[in-house]
Formats: structure tokens, C-alpha cells, sequence
């Protein structure tokens, strides 16, 4: 995030959320957006702040699709979250969430309802952690 913008998005964002969250029924744009923006909020956060926004968002994608298992997006939300847990020095809760993106991705394929996710968002959080923790989920190059 470029300098001195941050709080600027963070503004933005929270003004989306609120907009979101104003909705009485949330058709399926309103969800994939709605998700879109909490996984925005989570991103631009610290590490600290982040654990809660991740799983944040987390929580409203099952509510969006309840009878679905974890998704593919719920695996990248799981790199994010070890990453930011990885940051704040707790390896056991990052390994945890590790595991559980690596479970969920092994069953699921790639996901472009949500632009960026199955792409960028992900190869970036895996290449992260593979930097950071040394850790590469099963099948992949770093």
C-alpha cells in the first residue's frame, strides 16, 4: 500500500462494508462483493488485525454458501490467515492454518467467481509463506 493512502482505503472500505451490511438480502453479486470487500479489509490490515478480518471473512463466505464445504476461497483465506499469524510469531496457529488451506485445496480446484483469488491473491500468499516459513503446499513449485 503506497504511503499515506492507507487510511484513505481503509475509509473506503469501510464505507463499502457499511453499505453492505445495510442490505437487507444480498443478492449474489451483493455476496461475491460483499466478500470482495472483507477480503480487501483483512489484506490492508496488520498482522494482528488481519487473524480477525480473515476470518471475518471466512465466516460470510460459509454464510453466502452454507451448503457448500470450504471452497477454494476459504483456502487462500486459510494461507492469509497463517501468513498473518506466521507474522505475529504464533507458528502453531500459522502451521494449523497451513494445513487447513493445503486440505481444502487438495479437494478444490481454482475459483474465478471472485477476480484475483484463484490467481494472484493465492500465488502470493503461497509464495510468501514458502519465503517466510520455508513451507510449500503439496504439488507446488515456489
Amino acid at each position: 500500500m503506497i504511503r499515506g493512502r492507507q487510511s484513505v482505503a481503509e475509509c473506503l472500505i469501510e464505507e463499502l462494508l457499511a453499505t453492505y451490511n445495510n442490505l437487507t438480502e444480498h443478492d449474489i453479486n451483493d455476496q461475491v462483493g460483499h466478500v470482495r470487500a472483507l477480503i480487501a479489509w483483512a489484506r490492508i490490515s496488520e498482522p494482528s488485525e488481519a487473524v480477525v478480518r480473515w476470518h471475518n471473512a471466512f465466516h460470510w463466505n460459509k454464510i453466502y454458501d452454507p451448503s457448500e464445504e470450504d471452497v477454494f476461497t476459504c483456502g487462500v483465506i486459510f494461507l492469509f490467515i497463517s501468513l498473518a499469524y506466521f507474522k505475529l510469531g504464533n507458528t502453531d496457529e500459522s502451521w494449523a492454518s497451513f494445513n487447513r488451506a493445503a486440505e481444502t485445496m487438495s479437494r478444490k480446484q481454482p475459483q474465478f467467481l471472485i477476480p484475483g483469488v484463484g490467481t494472484y491473491l493465492y500465488d502470493f500468499a503461497r509464495r510468501e509463506l514458502w519465503s517466510l516459513a520455508g513451507w510449500l503446499l503439496p504439488g507446488k513449485t515456489p
